[in-house]
Order: C-alpha cells, then sequence, then structure tokens
C-alpha cells in the first residue's frame, strides 16, 4: 500500500489488481476496480469528483488514503457542494 500512497501523492498513473491510476488531458483520475472514485484536475490543482460511498474494505482503504493526501482540496470541494 505504500507504492500506492506514493503514487498518488506524485499523480503518477500506475495499475494494480484493484486500483488504476491515469491522466487524461490535464485529468488525474483513480478508479477502484472499475468505479471512478477521484478525479484530480492537474491545471487548476483541484479535485473535481471524489466518491466517498461505501462500496469494499479496499476501496475503504483507498478512499481514505485519499483523503490524507487532497485533505484540503476534499475541503473546497464539500464547501463548493
Amino acid at each position: 500500500m505504500q507504492d500506492i500512497y506514493a503514487n498518488l501523492h506524485n499523480k503518477k498513473e500506475f495499475k494494480t489488481n484493484s486500483v488504476t491510476a491515469f491522466k487524461f488531458g490535464s485529468i488525474y483520475e483513480v478508479l477502484s476496480y472499475t468505479k471512478v472514485i477521484f478525479r484530480y484536475d492537474l491545471l487548476t490543482n483541484e479535485v473535481t469528483y471524489f466518491d466517498n460511498t461505501k462500496y469494499s474494505k479496499t476501496t475503504s482503504k483507498l478512499q481514505n488514503m485519499l483523503k490524507e493526501l487532497y485533505r484540503k482540496e476534499l475541503n473546497d470541494l464539500q464547501e463548493l457542494n
């Protein structure tokens, strides 16, 4: 899980059995299995989407990592919604 954390922190593209992260233009997107749970705009440095729905233990671990890494940006997103 440390490698996943580091990759998420550095917004790197990677793939594991349950997590896929990739860049599409200026968007960095993270999927848990096949479900998009996180989207980040690399140009504006803003989280544009975060799915906090309970799916599985593995997805919850990933969501918690993202919450830790992007706490400020997620708070900004909540204030907008």
